[in-house]
């Protein structure tokens, strides 16, 4: 039996798919559960597999176009099934068809009505000495588009203005205004290296945090943690654990128990609620050449140091790799966001919605420090910068779990005690 192949919705937040490629042609066999094609998310590349066996009789969207979700994009079928009735409401759901038959009807009905209007209903005006009528649809349609009625009438003779000149008038009005747009952009393009398009994961990313920026009062709290304690101790467990133990998984597992001990920043704003979360689920912001994505490390709270290490490690390269699924990145309740490695000394960071706070981490660099015996020394000295959302974050709490943390880096046999 013949059935569609969609496009499918594979989180919460997805409303369209890129099709990146399609893996087989029209008129192959394919398997029940066979890869067919792969389509781009705003997060990753995923490989869609058929439902049913049978033959991909109908390819009904072109690699690198974007579909919504659940709309059809091909047709599995039997050889010799037909399927035009099928192909038929599809391309109908896809907008392919009908356009311009249905405009066309539409503007000789209106013609058709606006000839048997009665003389009384007509509008007239006085300003000008040769009085130009417009007919009542015609002054809909003008306002609708946002046009100026003198400047419609300046433009005709004396004649009855119907719909159907005020839509003319529409598309010369916006030519005219894309030949402007058109040359300026080619004079801008001298001096343009290249362009690219504003989409796909870019633009979901620039999407949700313009959100989160606007609609979230952040604050910002830095500070700076003397890391010498720290790189010994990770040098230490080195030599000991089977999995290279980075400063990142150190962090990443010092963060977790600041929330623990912290529950107020594990927390979101969800339909005028304060939601208090029971799980600790960090997000590790990977930056890829696109864009950014924040993995999710689930229940992080039930994990050792060794366990953090090599699941972030995991979900890091399958990031690089894009082969993350939905359900690696959704959920989240905390993002770690770490520029270290770039030698970015100190960034504030955009929080993550729907989460209500984001750990800014920079580099580890020698700078000169004041000991308790006011001698000046060179230490390795990290700053982090902690945003959170104001509307349910207090500066109190913020500054407690940063506290926090900075206690835990600056003293790591705290960590061998619990």
């Amino acid at each position: 039996m013949a059935k569609y192949v969609i496009m499918p919705k594979l989180g919460f937040n997805m409303r369209e798919g890129k099709i990146v490629k399609w893996l087989k042609h029209e008129g192959e066999r394919v398997q029940e559960q066979e890869a067919i094609l792969q389509i781009e998310t705003d997060k990753s590349v995923i490989d869609v597999e058929s439902q049913i066996s049978g033959f991909l009789r109908k390819i009904l969207v072109e690699e690198g176009e974007v579909i919504p979700v659940t709309l059809p994009i091909g047709i599995i079928a039997e050889k010799d099934e037909d399927i035009d009735e099928m192909v038929h409401e599809a391309l109908k759901k896809l907008g392919s068809i009908g356009k311009e038959d249905n405009l066309q009807k539409e503007v000789e009905g209106e013609r058709t009505l606006e000839e048997n209007i009665p003389l009384k209903e007509v509008e007239t005006d006085q300003v000008e000495s040769q009085v130009k009528k417009i007919s009542p649809r015609a002054r809909k349609k003008a306002k609708e588009l946002g046009l100026d009625l003198q400047l419609i009438k300046n433009k005709f003779s004396n004649k009855m203005i119907l719909a159907e000149d005020i839509i003319e008038f529409s598309k010369k009005e916006k030519m005219s205004e894309a030949h402007e747009v058109t040359q300026k952009a080619q004079d801008e393009r001298k001096v343009i290296a290249k362009e690219e398009p504003y989409s796909g994961m870019r633009k979901m990313i620039g999407d949700r945090l313009s959100q989160s920026k606007f609609s979230a009062p952040h604050i910002y709290f830095t500070t700076s943690v003397d890391m010498t304690n720290i790189l010994t101790f990770s040098e230490m467990i080195k030599k000991d654990k089977e999995s290279h133990i980075s400063i990142n998984d150190l962090i990443i597992y010092v963060t977790v128990k600041a929330l623990r001990e912290n529950p107020k920043l594990n927390v979101s704003l969800l339909n005028e609620r304060i939601v208090y979360y029971s799980r600790i689920n960090i997000g590790i912001a990977v930056g890829l050449e696109d864009g950014l994505i924040v993995p999710v490390l689930k229940e992080a709270e039930k994990k050792n140091l060794l366990e953090i290490s090599t699941e972030s490690k995991t979900l890091i390269h399958l990031a690089r790799e894009k082969k993350l699924l939905p359900g690696d990145y959704q959920d989240g309740t905390f993002t770690i966001s770490n520029l270290g490695m770039f030698d970015i000394e100190q960034f504030t960071a955009v929080i993550n919605p729907p989460e209500s706070a984001i750990l800014a981490v920079g580099s580890i660099q020698k700078k000169p420090f004041v000991d308790e015996n006011n001698d000046i020394i060179i230490k390795p000295i990290m700053k982090m910068t902690l945003s959170v959302d104001h509307r349910v974050i207090d500066g109190i709490a913020a500054a407690l779990f940063l506290k926090k943390i900075k206690e835990y880096l600056s003293n790591p046999g705290l960590l061998m005690l619990q």
